[in-house]
């Protein structure tokens, strides 16, 4: 294990397609492993950068897309060093099923599980396929831990 802080464990619940604290008896649970980590990296929506092209496009007056449109985390503004939380994955929602979209989707990732490597010198693995049209298959593993997903595009 690469020395993984003990962050509070979550528990993914498939059929509800949430995210939930871990309790033993009583108590909170905590981590050993980066998945908590993973979790909230590739399920959150991280903000939209200044020149990424939202799927929703601008206001109907022509005015730059507001906080709303760009989501994010409001606590990315406390960083003072400009981390951000999540991915960039959301933006894809109106792509085209093709390499360029399956490259980009792999970027986001990347961006998304990028403190394994700067906080921990742990590269994260990561593959995007496409599991048939429309919908992107993603694996991403960091020291063993794996996280899948599927996301829909198009």
């Amino acid at each position: 294990m690469a020395g993984f802080p003990h962050d509070l464990s979550l528990i993914f619940d498939p059929t509800r397609l949430v995210c939930d604290l871990a309790f033993a008896d009583g108590d909170l649970v905590l981590a050993n492993t980066p998945a908590s980590a993973m979790l909230i990296s590739l399920f959150s929506d991280r903000r939209a950068a200044v020149d990424d092209d939202l799927p929703a496009g601008v206001s109907d007056l022509g005015a730059p897309a507001s906080w709303d449109e760009r989501r994010g985390w409001v606590g990315d503004a406390l960083d003072r060093a400009g981390r951000r939380t999540g991915s960039r994955l959301w933006l894809l929602s109106r792509a085209h099923d093709d390499e360029e979209t399956r490259a980009l989707a792999e970027s986001y990732v990347g961006e998304a599980l990028s403190w394994s490597e700067d906080e921990y010198e742990v590269a994260p693995v990561i593959s995007v396929t496409w599991a048939r049209q429309g919908i992107l298959s993603v694996r991403a593993s960091i020291d063993g831990t794996a996280v899948s997903l599927m996301r829909k595009v198009a």
